[in-house]
């Protein structure tokens, strides 16, 4: 595994609502390293902004990552794992872009409010027979 010494971490802190979607498209990769929190809005605001995305396994279900394609799902405790997979989506900007676009087209597809509004209403259609 290739490390650069020349990386840029930065913790932001609490931010405000108006000012997040901005600091996705800043960067060209979300990681979601924390074991805490679940698949939710940190990895569907950094696919949506076109970005790909590193998460460990006991935060991302791999279906919708599939690796290599969306980002990258490493092991949980595996810090090699996810520097290597970070390392590699910024060593090649063009398969980093296309992964952020393949995000993107999930999000659009699953996520989008109209679908999932329509979910929720053939849903309330069954129960309501």
């Amino acid at each position: 595994m290739t490390v650069k010494q020349n990386l840029n971490i930065i913790f932001h802190g609490l931010i405000l609502n108006t000012k997040v979607i901005d600091l996705y498209k800043a960067y060209r990769v979300t990681v979601l390293p924390t074991l805490h929190k679940r698949f939710g809005l940190v990895l569907h605001e950094g696919m949506s902004s076109h970005r790909p995305i590193v998460a460990i396994d006991a935060v991302c279900p791999h279906e919708i990552v599939v690796n290599s394609k969306k980002g990258y799902v490493a092991p949980m405790e595996d810090h090699d794992a996810l520097a290597e997979a970070v390392c590699k989506l910024l060593d090649n900007y063009d398969f980093s872009y296309r992964m952020g676009l393949e995000g993107r087209h999930l999000v659009e597809e699953r996520y989008d409010w109209n679908t999932i509004v329509g979910q929720y209403y053939r849903i309330y259609e069954k129960l309501a027979r």
